[in-house]
């Protein structure tokens, strides 16, 4: 790498890790502020520290069908909502012959059928924090009605 590059490269990693802290404390805030009983905060019940910095904010649905259901409706929001691991790590090509115990599949196959990923990059503005969160509250609410 040039000078100029590692130059490049060392700001980029410096602004992700200072911006993408502040965009993964607001959606610890927003989740913390809000009472959700069909989604569960996977950092927060994980006990991930505040200077502990994730790629992707997780949250956990409380069904595989609400997961889709969630991911369409963000999608059609374009905020940046992921279902990361559509399938068990053991069940992705060339990962499977690195699993090495079948204990608790069933458990890995929920918990990838359940889990959304959240942006936390320096694009995600406060405003795609508040979006996101109202569409959650928003669908909570239908599916109680229901």
């Amino acid at each position: 790498m040039s000078p100029a590059q590692l130059k490049l490269l060392a700001h980029n990693w410096i602004t992700y890790k200072q911006n993408g802290l502040s965009v993964q404390n607001m959606w610890r805030s927003g989740f913390a502020e809000q009472c959700f009983s069909t989604v569960t905060d996977v950092a927060r019940f994980c006990n991930v520290a505040h200077d502990e910095h994730l790629l992707r904010y997780p949250i956990l649905m409380n069904s595989a069908e609400a997961r889709e259901q969630m991911l369409s409706v963000i999608s059609k929001g374009g905020l940046g909502g992921s279902n990361m691991y559509p399938t068990p790590l053991s069940s992705i090509p060339g990962v499977a012959r690195y699993v090495t115990r079948e204990h608790g599949r069933n458990n890995a196959e929920d918990f990838a059928a359940r889990l959304i990923t959240l942006p936390t990059h320096d694009s995600v503005s406060s405003s795609h924090v508040e979006q996101t969160l109202a569409m959650l509250k928003t669908f909570e609410a239908r599916q109680r009605a229901k």
